[in-house]
């Protein structure tokens, strides 16, 4: 991802817009590298002065709590001295909260992935996270509604939706040979044995 982005500024392929600009390596070494790239092309190039925000990749240890707090209040500093508005604590803080909430939901949804019956996976749970993450950020309050109702959805069959515990199909192939499966939950099935005519 950071070459690409780096490759992106440096075939003049990125928009280049703002008062300035903030860089932050959550949680990639790699992102610093090549935000110094993109930085250097912003500040020299286009006068666009850039914040590379350092967060700790140890960011849960207790002695990396006051320099990333640090870290945070020198990015509004540096925000609010080039574009000349002043921090909005209120909303930074209700944005803060609402990330919070969907962190919480993503990981029981990712428990919720470990059963027989996965409702969150793949493409899904990826476009999600990025949106959610990387566009919203929290300045969506709609997506809390959505949050609650994705984490409510059955982690078991209802009733209406229960298979029965076992049951075979057997699904023709091209050539002599059909196959026999035998279905073991909602989210697929293991080939029982195979009989050639």
């Amino acid at each position: 991802m950071p070459e690409a982005e780096a490759g992106v500024s440096i075939d003049d392929d990125a928009p280049v817009l703002g008062a300035c600009a903030v860089q932050c390596n959550t949680t990639c070494d790699g992102s610093l590298l090549g935000n110094g790239v993109i930085s250097k092309r912003l500040e020299l190039e286009d006068g666009i002065p850039v914040f590379q925000l350092a967060a700790p990749l140890r960011h849960r240890e207790d002695d990396v709590q006051d320099y990333a707090a640090q870290e945070i209040k020198n990015a509004i500093a540096f925000i609010e001295e080039h574009t000349g508005e002043k921090w909005d604590w209120k909303a930074y803080f209700e944005c803060a909260e609402r990330v919070n909430y969907a962190t919480k939901c993503r990981l029981e949804w990712l428990e919720m992935n470990k059963t027989d019956y996965p409702q969150v996976f793949g493409s899904n749970l990826a476009l999600y996270t990025e949106t959610n993450y990387m566009a919203i950020c929290g300045k969506v309050p709609a997506f809390r509604e959505v949050d609650r109702k994705i984490t409510s959805l059955p982690s078991a069959p209802t009733a209406s939706r229960r298979r029965p515990p076992t049951s075979t199909a057997t699904a023709p192939s091209s050539g002599a040979c059909s196959r026999t499966f035998t279905w073991t939950s909602s989210s697929g099935c293991s080939t029982a044995g195979a009989s050639c005519r």
